[in-house]
């Protein structure tokens, strides 16, 4: 045989292997594409619902406080507060500030996680460890608390705008 039967077999050997290997590498390249695609949707999946949680655990926990403002305002002026058997207002408060520890630790945004720290050390100088009112001003700091509440949530918003 002479140079150019080998040059044709050669190349034609070549085009076959090349035809056989070129859907292999684009299926195994495709599949990690598709990989990580699927890990960054699980990702985003996953800071969304934190977000939509840790927005409601703090609307859950102001609320909380705010039913024990009126109560303590309710009892300053002698009024007994009122009877709450299944939705005490400080069982509701330790519950939430529990939820906003573990979701805060899940945010990956910086920004918020600080914010939410303001929001929490704020409510600590507000009461005792036993539940009772740190003093008569404590409830001033519900003033702050809203501010910061208004700007998680504004936070929070932005982020999931970006998700």
């Amino acid at each position: 045989m002479d140079r150019s039967t080998w040059a044709i077999a050669g190349l034609t050997i070549l085009a076959v292997f090349a035809g056989a290997v070129i859907p292999v590498v684009t299926d195994v390249l495709r599949g990690q594409l598709e990989r990580k695609q699927r890990i960054q949707d699980r990702r985003t999946d996953f800071q969304r619902e934190t977000l939509l949680d840790l927005q409601d655990a703090l609307y859950r926990y102001i609320r909380a406080l705010s039913v024990l403002k009126g109560d303590y305002l309710r009892g300053k002026e002698g009024e007994p507060p009122p009877l709450r058997l299944f939705d005490n207002p400080w069982v509701i408060a330790q519950d939430a500030a529990a939820r906003i520890v573990l979701l805060t630790a899940r945010v990956d945004d910086e920004s918020l996680r600080s914010l939410v720290e303001s929001y929490r050390s704020t409510h600590s100088a507000m009461f005792q460890p036993d539940q009772s009112v740190a003093d008569e001003n404590a409830f001033e700091a519900l003033t702050v608390m809203w501010e910061l509440q208004r700007q998680a949530n504004d936070c929070i918003g932005q982020l999931l705008r970006k998700l």
